[in-house]
């Protein structure tokens, strides 16, 4: 997460001068996400931070605009009774991931907070779909796969007929639902298939959409990528009209993987030796950790890259950008190491110090050799 600049921080001090002046504030905030169902009860790690400063944390992560913050704690007098303002910023796409990175921490856990816990996970992009094929822009609820990337989906489903599934997760998108589900119909297990809200594709905006319909490329690749791209990349916090940012794609990711790891990762009596450094892997398709489930997402190239980047740049000062590109049913195998970090906070690190919890990520298999990039 940026840290805030020191016109924010002053910025911060004239809001909560202001918010010290409502009643029970604290009580209205907590009860709020209560109502939203977002929280089940006061947050564990907000036992000494008034609420309000809470959220000024969270509406800064999540790129609000400390003015907007400001009106919304306007919008509190006469004992806090108007809370309009407040409820449209928080059923914003921006604030929910940026209000799982608070609370993230009282969800893991006490035994992964002390052990490991390891999953088998493998990635998996969707096979050709009607939109790879055609510069227009399909809904994503009817971009299903072509008759290209049925056979696409069918031939893996085939190579992945003994694989040990124990968790298939795929985004809504129809064409990573019907990749999925032609691998389960073909795989020994027919595993069932459950799907990942968050597992959708980077969101670039009504406007980009719009531009790409209207055979306007230039401009539609403009605000795709911003004013500042490097070696063709946006800026990291670049956010297309309406749409997200790649940082926030990134954080989504991470969200929903941390759900999925807390679900399905065991803890092992020592370290499996696929994690050691001089490791080997075969890339076999049935290559799989023992004693250790296996778990496949199947979703789309930006956001498998992104989240692959990620996991990667975890203790890095920044997020490694590299040009990897995932195929068409082209799919990877990692080995995952998930702790919680306790008391035990790490100094540094682009993703370590926005999560409270350590990530080590050993590729077993992958459909492409990345180059680091600078960005």
């Amino acid at each position: 997460m940026a840290q805030p600049s020191q016109t924010e921080n002053d910025a911060a001090q004239r809001v909560a001068l202001r918010v010290d002046q409502v009643p029970d504030l604290d009580a209205k905030v907590i009860q709020l996400l209560q109502d939203r169902n977002v929280i089940n009860g006061p947050p564990a790690d907000i036992e000494t931070t008034n609420a309000i400063s809470v959220l000024l944390a969270i509406f800064i992560s999540a790129g609000i605009e400390i003015e907007d913050f400001a009106r919304v704690v306007r919008s509190w007098d006469d004992a806090g009774k108007d809370l309009d303002i407040i409820r449209q910023c928080v059923s914003t796409s921006k604030f929910q991931p940026a209000l799982e990175y608070f609370l993230n921490k009282t969800r893991i856990p006490a035994s992964f907070r002390v052990d490991p816990g390891y999953i088998n996970l493998s990635f998996i992009r969707h096979g050709e779909s009607q939109g790879n094929t055609t510069e227009r822009s399909i809904p994503d609820d009817e971009d299903g796969l072509s008759e290209r990337g049925r056979e696409q989906a069918r031939y893996l489903g085939k190579e992945w007929a003994n694989v040990r599934i124990d968790a298939l997760y795929t985004s809504p998108y129809l064409r990573a639902k019907e990749t999925a589900q032609l691998l389960a119909e073909h795989n020994h297990s027919h595993p069932e298939v459950k799907e990942g809200a968050r597992l959708v594709e980077h969101d670039l905006g009504p406007v980009y959409r719009r531009l790409m319909e209207e055979d306007r490329f230039k401009e539609a690749d403009r605000e795709r990528i911003g004013e500042n791209p490097i070696w063709g990349l946006p800026e990291r916090k670049h956010c297309p009209t309406g749409g997200e940012s790649l940082q926030t794609l990134v954080h989504r990711g991470i969200y929903q993987l941390q759900e999925i790891v807390l679900k399905h990762a065991v803890a092992l009596p020592v370290p499996p030796e696929e994690m050691n450094t001089d490791y080997k892997s075969h890339e076999a398709v049935d290559e799989l950790v023992e004693n250790v489930p296996h778990v496949v997402i199947v979703a789309h190239n930006i956001f498998l890259t992104e989240l692959w980047e990620a996991l990667g740049s975890w203790n890095e000062e920044r997020h490694v950008s590299t040009d990897a590109h995932f195929p068409n049913a082209g799919w990877s195998r990692h080995l995952l190491k998930f702790q919680g970090y306790g008391s035990n906070k790490p100094e540094k690190g682009y993703y370590a110090l926005d999560f409270s919890f350590e990530v080590l990520l050993k590729d077993l298999r992958l459909p492409f050799r990345a180059r680091r990039l600078l960005h």
